[in-house]
């Protein structure tokens, strides 16, 4: 008896759920279908939340998206001659990939002028050093492409000209990992 009034209530809620799905416009559909695609995220040990400039930058929020990071510190050459190329992955690849910025530093300040001196549009966060020891981060830049799962894919230490080739060619083997 137990069982079967389970059954009954059980079908009876998909039921319920499902008829409210079909009164709700498609903008609404589309953030309940990425609320459930992040509640079965499953953290693994690169996951990190962070402040950001904006928001709070959660991992998370990326869930089945490949992710390129780049570990940086704002008053650093390399880091800054970077962030032009980080930029430009940043517009040809969008909607593909996301990117995020994260700084080992601490203010907020600090981050908001280098997000205005180069223009950035992709997410940045600050206080990044903690998570930046999961990664193995020993220097910057570091330049960590995650795929879908959030697990490293590759990584590129210090920044050259010659990186973008090798840089691009493995975004464009994770945007085709299933």
């Amino acid at each position: 008896m137990k069982k079967t009034i389970l059954i009954a209530s059980a079908v009876l809620f998909f039921y319920a759920c499902g008829k409210n799905k079909e009164n709700q416009p498609n903008a609404e559909i589309n953030s309940e279908s990425q609320n459930n695609v992040q509640s079965e995220y499953k953290k693994n040990e690169y996951y990190f939340k962070l402040p950001g400039i904006e928001k709070e930058i959660d991992l998370k929020d990326y869930a089945n998206k490949p992710v390129l990071l780049m570990f940086f510190t704002e008053n650093c050459p390399y880091c800054r001659k970077a962030t032009p190329f980080i930029k430009s992955v940043y517009e040809k690849y969008k909607g593909k990939i996301e990117v995020i910025g994260i700084t080992l530093g601490t203010s907020l300040e600090t981050l908001k002028d280098y997000k205005k001196e180069f223009n950035i549009e992709f997410d940045l966060a600050y206080k990044g050093k903690v998570h930046a020891a999961k990664y193995h981060v020993q220097g910057v830049p570091t330049i960590i492409l995650l795929n879908k799962k959030h697990d490293p894919y590759n990584n590129w230490i210090g920044y050259d000209e010659s990186y973008k080739e090798d840089i691009n060619k493995n975004i464009e083997e994770v945007i085709k990992e299933k």
